[in-house]
């Protein structure tokens, strides 16, 4: 099994190294050849688990997507009232921003690009599901209002960027 751990342990350097590359040079900034030196791997190392630059950042993302929804729900205890369940949330989604400001920056960056579109529905919904289901939970109990300020320009901006670039191609007004 030491072969199999070398590969996890190459895979994650790379998606780790991509992260912080992206965080201080951009997308255009970085290069194949910088993030395989800064990963401690071969150029040609890169392209044994990743067909391009592109499918890197795209899989990033997509773990970065799954690592905030986790991160939101973690210590959310569903025995508390929603309102209580709705603040933790927030400071579990604020704790894991403070604690990893490249995933931050990174899904500025992605959801601000072109990337965006390179997602499927499905990959833009299902990364995104327990978050709606939270929100159209709180809706449908009446904790939250219907078309409420907060709760559409939150859910615009958040789905505006995983989802309704994809699915419309154009801006939504906020």
């Amino acid at each position: 099994m030491i072969v199999q751990s070398d590969i996890a342990d190459k895979k994650e350097a790379i998606l780790r190294s991509t992260l912080e590359l992206i965080k201080d040079n951009g997308f255009h900034g970085t290069p194949i050849s910088m993030i395989a030196k800064h990963a401690g791997v071969a150029s040609g190392t890169i392209y044994h688990y990743f067909p391009s630059k592109d499918a890197i950042i795209v899989e990033l993302h997509q773990r970065i997507k799954t690592e905030m929804v986790n991160a939101m729900f973690s210590k959310t205890n569903s025995s508390k009232s929603y309102k209580q369940q709705f603040f933790d949330g927030w400071i579990n989604l604020c704790k894991y921003f403070i604690n990893n400001p490249s995933a931050l920056f990174f899904n500025e960056q992605f959801t601000s690009s072109p990337y965006i579109k390179t997602l499927s529905k499905k990959d833009a919904k299902g990364s995104v599901s327990r978050f709606n289901e939270f929100f159209q939970y709180g809706m449908d109990k009446g904790y939250l209002k219907k078309n409420g300020i907060f709760v559409d320009r939150f859910r615009g901006v958040w789905l505006y960027k995983s989802y309704c670039k994809i699915s419309c191609n154009r801006p939504v007004r906020l």
